[in-house]
């Protein structure tokens, strides 16, 4: 009966050696590939999902990460689509970097309307009357077509773990604000004359 016993529990280490070498060789989810973060990134702020887009930046990124409080912001990042993912490059086994080519919200286009548009109001009521410019705002991002925009920027990636992060930076962070601090410039220069 001992020897019975013996093998049967021999042959139940074995079965889970061996169930243990096939999920090692074998995983039942393929690890997502650079593209898949980005792409899944990018859906994750487009729905703002705060907990996939925290899942999917390297641990302390999510802190810096602004979700805009208000419409234009909002529509940025509603706006925001991959249209392709290319020259995935591996710098190391741990970190990478990939070509997107974004359609964004032209926010420049959209903020010049506004102000065009807050200027001709104020000559029209000799500033007796103040139309906020936020009613501006929202009127333009109400309309069912607005201006898009391609742009290009590098993403990286980094292997945090057994998942792949993405690795905010400046350009990253400046495409997610819609390149707010550039615009608000051009504006200015454009209000100004030069």
């Amino acid at each position: 009966m001992n020897r019975k016993k013996t093998l049967i529990l021999l042959g139940a280490v074995a079965a889970v050696l061996l169930i243990v070498l096939l999920l090692n060789l074998f995983p039942l989810a393929p690890e997502p590939t650079p593209e898949a973060v980005i792409r899944e990134f990018f859906t994750a702020v487009n729905a703002r999902d705060t907990q996939k887009v925290s899942q999917l930046l390297v641990p302390g990124a999510d802190q810096s990460f602004r979700w805009p409080a208000n419409n234009l912001g909002k529509a940025i990042h509603e706006n925001l689509n991959v249209l392709s993912v290319e020259n995935v490059l591996g710098s190391g086994d741990s970190e990478f970097t990939a070509d997107v080519t974004l359609e964004t919200l032209s926010v420049r286009q959209v903020m010049s309307r506004a102000t065009l548009l807050w200027m001709i109001s104020q000559q029209e009521t000799d500033g007796s009357e103040d139309q906020a410019l936020a009613e501006i705002y929202n009127k333009i991002l109400s309309e069912k077509s607005l201006p898009k925009e391609v742009v290009f920027c590098i993403i990286k990636l980094r292997q945090e773990g057994n998942k792949l992060r993405i690795l905010p930076d400046e350009a990253l962070e400046s495409v997610l604000d819609g390149n707010l601090t550039e615009n608000l410039q051009y504006i200015e220069n454009l209000m100004n004359g030069k």
